[in-house]
């Protein structure tokens, strides 16, 4: 340029020479002055390997304005928005100048020495730390030229408004003053704000209209008055628009000979621009109109050599950035028409067009990563996705398996084994250069099956129509088409090398970031590794350096315990295998690791397949009891991480006790070719639908065939009620975990099956037989005895191998007393067994006897029928009845203590009042109110105050006798007196003795209440 100024914008800007605020402003003059000051950038050796930050890039960006700007923009615009543009576009990179004085007085900045340590602490990255750890041989020179550039428009500011920092040095001064005198002629409030706009580039915050004042005036006129929110956006759109060759010519690349990775391929990126320029519009017709307004911008691009892919990808990942930057752009520009009442600055820009992007020695297609929506909103829905960085290992491995057993079906069209042997997954882990390659010698796959399902989010394969026709039954693990896209957990750039024998050619994908294009290439296969070379599959993660990679085979046993081929791991020069080839294998290596030495007398594994299910439980001999019970995890210890779960076809799922949600005894279960039971999108757990409802079934029949087997075995050297009876005890660890908080996946599954367990001895037409809780829901009415003298002839026949019934035993020992032989009797009940307890279900008491002659309460439980209301209490059951069911013998009792819990006579005017108390409380929503309801009862039926006689209520305070009873409930008691009359409670509780008869009173070693300790103990507490 000569002596005069060429571009649009400058011309307009030259004519606020003319307008008071500005006389004595001489723009050619700042110009060639800006062109001396910017040539200096790149010295001393800062910023030599970047894009060029000189006078080019400022006529580049003018000529960008000129498009930038719609016409009618232009045309309203004041003489002093163009001046404020232009100079922008001057000094806004002016910052990036660094003086020697500056750099070698660098550690008394103390932004930089903050800056420093923050970079070497890790704090922008562990990658970016070791980015700067790996410039040689000065890494602080590299550091302070990466300081300077984050600041740089901070830096300019600061010049421009003469600003300057602390102690700077002393040729900073020097640049502030030249930029001073640069700019004489220009009032203070005008350079403030043009400092403001120089580093507003590199700050999001342009819809602050207080500081980007869409009406800023320097004087009376229109044409000295500035949007400076408007010159901001553009300032940053020109500069964002230049990225063409011009910006980086080839015979200074050949000069400078960039050494930094970043600024190879950053010149190279730019090297390949050939334009950016504005879209001409076409309507729906294909045809070219120029009555469509522009608001699309084109890039063409041309990268001629096959290694700079990573120029591609930083390219496409710009773009990525152009377009959140036009938005973000679009929307202030918006927001500003609306606040402001800015109607006439104009910004068209809302689209990228990178279709003209072209690569040599790739596909001429690009590759992208697309959505199937409908799946993955299906996905999404109630699922916490992948959290762990090792499920990356999990998903290429299982891929890789899926792959193989694929190959399988296609070789050999039969069903998949448990182990196949011509296939193999390796694994290979570099950890000097952070690679991981996961390969398998499956099926590889087509480039079609690359782009509709490798890179479709969502979209499986397996879950193709085609592919369910073909292979109905194929049982793959892999089925939501999330695995690839799970890498980018641990990776940035991935490298795919797949062989299929449908196509001659091996494909190469190169994949950089998640959101960005992909290169495809085709490739001899002859060039690819020996592995895959025929058909399989190879994924290379470049993983990055935050992530905690290091005990990887760990990582690989967490999840892979059944693979179905050969799976190893290669590093650090080793070859390791994984896996192991049967549930029973693993446990028994896992109880070794251990305390438990499995040697099948005190320790051993049982495997149980079923239905596609194989699982493996550890038992403990009891040498006393002649039985193998379920060995608890919770006090083994192994240096071995634990091995209990459940797999899906050789890969685990879950990591609890298999149909649990927590570890209880030690098992292991896995499925083989059971397509059925599927994961969720985490596979964190069973997917939940009717076939995990079948598959825990199954689990829990096989629990059940352990327990069979042992009182099967019991029965043959015991009798009928012994084995009957520790039933209860065998399935005692299946069911007391629920004390710790660990519970069934699904107690209707669980009960489904043990339901049909004979766990259930009765006698019923003179025959004694063992039944299961469905026979006894099936019964009409069933009976159960409660006598000292039933439960003492109940343990003679547990005790003795006999064909003898209790009728028969007990008519022998006393002719005079009828068992109710019309209705099944229960014998030996006991309500602490579960089992018990759910074959009573919808059954209550229709009839109850007393016979104080026989010390015996008879009790006939009869289907659907509603007498009672029951609450658990602190003193037992306690069965409240609601009508005038009556118990026939009682005289003048409150009721009857039973094995069944206390039985409230209606009769009793005690009831009766506690009856209306209950009407207070809404027991069947609120908790709070069961609880103190619990309490209420609890407290009525306390025998220590039942018991007390008039002599004794008279002899001790009945109100602190009281206070003393209910000390265990807390605060429940206090709550309870907000509800009730405590005065009215008390006089109707001690107006009379109430007894509760039990048939049992009789046994003079039972101190049914503790009454008499309670009362002696009462002189203590006074």
């Amino acid at each position: 340029m000569g002596n005069e100024l060429e571009f649009f914008a400058e011309k307009r800007a030259s004519e606020a020479e003319n307008i008071g605020a500005f006389q004595g402003v001489k723009l050619l003059y700042i110009r060639k002055q800006v062109e001396d000051m910017l040539a200096l950038i790149g010295r001393n050796g800062f910023f030599d390997q970047y894009t060029r930050h000189d006078i080019s890039h400022i006529d580049g960006m003018l000529e960008i304005v000129d498009w930038v700007i719609p016409d009618i923009t232009k045309g309203y615009m004041s003489k002093a928005d163009w001046l404020m543009l232009v100079l922008a576009i001057y000094f806004h990179d002016m910052g990036m100048l660094v003086t020697a004085e500056e750099y070698e007085n660098r550690d008394t900045d103390e932004k930089f020495v903050q800056y420093k340590n923050k970079a070497l602490a890790g704090e922008f990255g562990n990658e970016y730390r070791d980015s700067v750890l790996d410039v040689k041989p000065d890494y602080e020179h590299f550091l302070y030229q990466e300081y300077v550039r984050y600041y740089h428009a901070e830096r300019i500011k600061r010049w421009i408004t003469n600003m300057q920092y602390d102690n700077a040095p002393e040729e900073c001064q020097s640049i502030t003053n030249s930029i001073t005198q640069i700019l004489t002629g220009l009032d203070s409030k005008f350079r403030r704000d043009l400092g403001l706009i120089c580093e507003s580039h590199h700050l999001n915050d342009l819809d602050n209209f207080s500081k980007y004042s869409t009406c800023a005036r320097y004087g009376n006129s229109n044409d000295e008055c500035v949007n400076l929110q408007y010159i901001a956006i553009i300032l940053r759109t020109a500069d964002i628009f230049h990225i063409t060759c011009e910006r980086t010519p080839s015979v200074q690349f050949c000069v400078i000979n960039p050494t930094n990775a970043k600024s190879i391929i950053e010149w190279q990126k730019q090297m390949a621009v050939k334009a950016v320029t504005p879209k001409t519009p076409r309507n729906s017709d294909g045809n070219i109109d120029s009555s469509i307004p522009k608001d699309t911008v084109e890039i063409t691009a041309y990268f001629d050599q096959p290694d700079q892919a990573e120029a591609f990808f930083g390219l496409s990942a710009y773009v990525m950035y152009m377009r959140d930057e036009l938005k973000r752009n679009y929307d202030w520009v918006l927001l500003a028409e609306k606040k402001e009442g800015t109607s006439n600055y104009k910004y068209p820009w809302k689209h990228i067009d990178d279709d003209n992007i072209e690569t040599f020695g790739f596909e001429p297609h690009k590759l992208q990563f697309t959505v199937d929506q409908t799946s993955i909103l299906q996905m999404l829905v109630g699922h916490t996705l992948y959290n762990d960085s090792s499920v990356v290992i999990r998903e290429l491995i299982q891929n890789g398996i899926d792959a193989v057993k694929l190959q399988y079906c296609i070789d050999t069209c039969k069903d998949i084994p448990e182990y196949i042997p011509t296939g193999e997954v390796k694994v290979l882990w570099d950890e000097s250069c952070r690679t991981l390659i996961v390969m398998d010698n499956g099926t590889g796959m087509t480039i079609q099956e690359v782009e509709n399902f490798l890179l479709r989010v969502g979209a499986s394969k397996y879950r193709s129509e085609n592919f369910q026709k073909q292979f109905p039954d194929f049982p793959a693990i892999s089925r939501f088409g999330i695995g690839v896209l799970t890498c980018f957990l641990i990776a940035d750039d991935i490298d795919i090398t797949t062989c299929s024998t449908e196509e001659d050619a091996a494909n190469i994908i190169s994949l950089r970031k998640v959101n960005g294009k992909y290169l495809l290439k085709k490739s001899s296969k002859s060039d690819v590794q020996q592995h895959i070379s025929q058909h399989g599959t190879e994924i290379v993660l470049h993983v990055r350096s935050d992530v905690d990679i290091e005990d990887i085979l760990s990582a690989i046993r967490k999840w892979v315990i059944f693979p179905q081929c050969k799976v190893t791991l290669h590093t650090n020069g080793k070859d390791i295998s994984v896996g192991y080839k049967s549930p029973k294998e693993a446990l028994t290596e896992y109880l070794n690791s251990g305390q438990y030495i499995v040697d099948n007398r005190v320790y051993r594994v049982d495997e149980i397949c079923e239905e596609g299910v194989t699982l493996a439980y550890a038992l403990h001999y009891n040498e006393y009891l002649n039985e193998w019970t379920f060995l608890s995890s919770e006090h083994f210890e192994s240096d071995t991480p634990s091995l209990i779960g459940t797999c899906i076809e050789g890969i685990r799922v879950e990591f609890s006790t298999p149909g649990y949600n927590g570890e209880t005894i030690i098992a292991v279960a896995n499925t083989h070719n059971c397509s059925a039971v599927l994961t969720n999108v985490a596979r964190s757990a069973i997917e939940e639908n009717d076939s995990k409802e079948n598959f825990l079934r199954i689990l829990y029949a096989c629990y059940k065939k352990h327990i069979l087997s042992q009182m099967n075995i019991l029965q043959k050297d015991r009798s009928l009620d012994w084995s009957i009876a520790e039933c209860r005890y065998l399935m005692d660890p299946l069911l007391a975990p629920a004390q710790n908080g660990v519970v069934l996946q699904s107690q209707e599954a669980f009960f489904q099956i043990f339901d049909q367990l004979n766990s259930i001895v009765i006698e019923e037409s003179g025959e004694r037989k063992a039944v299961s809780v469905e026979t006894v829901k099936a019964l009409e009415r069933i009976c159960i005895v409660d006598s000292a003298m039933v439960s003492t002839a109940t343990m003679l026949l547990r005790e003795v191998r006999s064909k003898s019934t209790l009728s028969d035993l007990i008519h022998t020992l006393e002719q005079d007393i009828d068992i109710l032989p019309n209705v099944p009797i229960i014998c030996g009940y006991d309500f602490k067994n579960i089992l018990h307890r759910r074959a009573f279900q919808k059954k209550q008491a229709s009839s109850i006897v007393v016979s104080k002659q026989h010390r015996r309460v008879d009790i006939v439980f009869t289907h659907d029928v509603q007498n009672w209301e029951s609450f658990s209490t602190h003193v037992g059951r306690v069965h409240v009845p609601l009508g005038s069911v009556d118990i026939m013998g009682l005289s003048n009792e409150f009721g009857v203590y039973t094995i069944d819990g206390i039985y409230l006579s209606y009769k009793d005017g005690f009831t009766q009042y506690l009856k209306e108390l209950l009407k207070k409380f809404d027991y069947v929503n609120l908790s709070k109110d069961r609880q103190l309801v619990s309490a209420l009862l609890s407290i009525s039926c306390d025998e220590r105050l039942l018991d007390l006689g008039p002599v004794e209520q008279r002899q001790y305070n009945t109100d602190y006798l009281f206070r003393r009873a209910i000390e265990e409930f807390g605060p429940y008691s206090n709550l309870l007196w907000e509800r009730i009359d405590r005065d009215d409670f008390v006089s109707n509780l001690f107006r009379e003795k109430h007894i509760l008869y039990r048939p049992r009173d009789w046994s003079r070693h039972i101190n049914k209440s503790n009454r008499s300790r309670y009362v002696e103990d009462m002189a203590s507490y006074y």
